[in-house]
Protein backbone atom coordinates (compact mmCIF):
# COMPACT_ATOMS: atom_id res chain seq x y z
CA UNK A 1 0.00 0.00 0.00
CA UNK A 2 1.31 3.28 -1.34
CA UNK A 3 1.55 6.42 0.95
CA UNK A 4 -1.08 8.30 -0.90
CA UNK A 5 -3.34 5.27 -0.94
CA UNK A 6 -3.41 5.39 3.06
CA UNK A 7 -4.00 9.08 3.32
CA UNK A 8 -6.96 8.39 1.25
CA UNK A 9 -8.34 5.49 3.49
CA UNK A 10 -7.82 8.09 6.18
CA UNK A 11 -9.94 10.62 4.82
CA UNK A 12 -12.93 8.60 4.24
CA UNK A 13 -13.16 7.01 7.44
CA UNK A 14 -12.84 10.26 8.84
CA UNK A 15 -15.46 11.76 5.89
CA UNK A 16 -17.46 8.48 6.70
CA UNK A 17 -17.33 9.06 10.51
CA UNK A 18 -18.14 12.51 10.06
CA UNK A 19 -21.26 11.57 8.17
CA UNK A 20 -22.19 8.78 10.59
CA UNK A 21 -22.00 11.18 13.58
CA UNK A 22 -24.03 13.80 11.73
CA UNK A 23 -26.92 11.33 10.44
CA UNK A 24 -26.96 10.16 14.56
CA UNK A 25 -27.18 13.87 15.64
CA UNK A 26 -30.03 14.17 12.65
CA UNK A 27 -31.44 11.27 14.03
CA UNK A 28 -31.60 12.42 17.82
CA UNK A 29 -33.19 15.64 16.73
CA UNK A 30 -35.84 14.31 14.77
CA UNK A 31 -36.86 12.26 17.76
CA UNK A 32 -37.00 15.43 19.71
CA UNK A 33 -39.24 17.36 16.95
CA UNK A 34 -42.87 17.41 17.74
CA UNK A 35 -44.84 16.15 15.14
CA UNK A 36 -46.99 18.11 12.60
CA UNK A 37 -50.39 18.86 14.35
CA UNK A 38 -48.82 18.83 17.44
CA UNK A 39 -49.57 21.90 18.62
CA UNK A 40 -53.16 22.07 17.82
CA UNK A 41 -53.85 18.65 19.09
CA UNK A 42 -52.39 19.93 22.50
CA UNK A 43 -54.31 22.99 22.30
CA UNK A 44 -57.43 21.24 21.72
CA UNK A 45 -56.54 19.08 24.70
CA UNK A 46 -55.91 21.40 27.25
CA UNK A 47 -59.53 23.31 26.33
CA UNK A 48 -61.34 19.74 26.24
CA UNK A 49 -59.92 19.77 29.78
CA UNK A 50 -60.93 23.05 30.37
CA UNK A 51 -64.15 21.95 29.26
CA UNK A 52 -64.59 19.37 32.20
CA UNK A 53 -62.94 21.16 34.71
CA UNK A 54 -59.69 19.22 34.86
CA UNK A 55 -56.12 20.25 34.62
CA UNK A 56 -54.23 19.56 31.87
CA UNK A 57 -50.81 19.24 33.57
CA UNK A 58 -52.90 16.82 36.31
CA UNK A 59 -54.20 14.32 32.93
CA UNK A 60 -51.03 14.71 31.50
CA UNK A 61 -49.19 13.25 34.29
CA UNK A 62 -51.81 10.71 34.81
CA UNK A 63 -51.28 9.78 31.18
CA UNK A 64 -47.66 9.14 31.56
CA UNK A 65 -48.35 7.29 34.71
CA UNK A 66 -50.70 5.16 33.11
CA UNK A 67 -47.91 4.59 29.87
CA UNK A 68 -45.48 3.41 32.96
CA UNK A 69 -47.84 1.38 34.52
CA UNK A 70 -48.38 -0.58 31.15
CA UNK A 71 -44.88 -0.89 30.81
CA UNK A 72 -43.89 -2.06 33.89
CA UNK A 73 -47.03 -4.93 33.49
CA UNK A 74 -45.78 -6.22 30.14
CA UNK A 75 -42.49 -6.45 31.41
CA UNK A 76 -43.07 -7.57 34.63
CA UNK A 77 -40.69 -11.18 33.76
CA UNK A 78 -37.63 -9.46 33.32
CA UNK A 79 -38.05 -6.76 36.21
CA UNK A 80 -38.75 -9.45 38.79
CA UNK A 81 -35.16 -11.24 37.13
CA UNK A 82 -33.98 -7.98 37.01
CA UNK A 83 -34.69 -7.24 40.47
CA UNK A 84 -33.85 -11.11 41.81
CA UNK A 85 -30.18 -10.38 40.10
CA UNK A 86 -29.62 -7.20 42.08
CA UNK A 87 -30.90 -8.66 45.08
CA UNK A 88 -28.50 -11.51 45.25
Amino acid sequence: MSFMNGVEQTNSIRTNSAKSSTAKNRSKSAQRQKPNGYAEMESLVKEICDGHGLSYFLWLHEQHQAFVIDFNLKNKGSIASLAKREGE
